[in-house]
């Protein structure tokens, strides 16, 4: 699975960068195949970062975001309820 990460005018780390990849690898790696290009969205709003996720399914996209004071918590709880919303959205596509 191939992550892009944007972070306009910060540049991202490379741990920041490896956990994201951990991150979102654990919450989508069950999908496998189903799952198309994955983009992950950092911004900055006052002292609060904000991570946006979003992925292209093979049948849909699906989104989730969360704003945190640490941007690494930020891609904890977007990925976790992401893992959630692309299940969903797979198991509405086979009814």
């Amino acid at each position: 699975m191939k992550i892009r990460i944007d972070w306009p005018g910060t540049a991202v780390t490379a741990l920041l960068r490896a956990h994201v990849e951990r991150q979102v690898g654990l919450a989508l790696g069950r999908f496998g195949p189903g799952i198309g290009a994955v983009t992950v969205s950092f911004s900055t709003q006052g002292k609060e970062s904000h991570c946006q996720i979003h992925v292209a399914l093979r049948i849909r996209e699906v989104q989730d975001e969360h704003v945190h004071l640490d941007p690494w918590r930020a891609v904890d709880q977007a990925a976790a309820r992401l893992s959630e919303r692309v299940a969903l959205a797979l198991e509405q596509a086979r009814a």
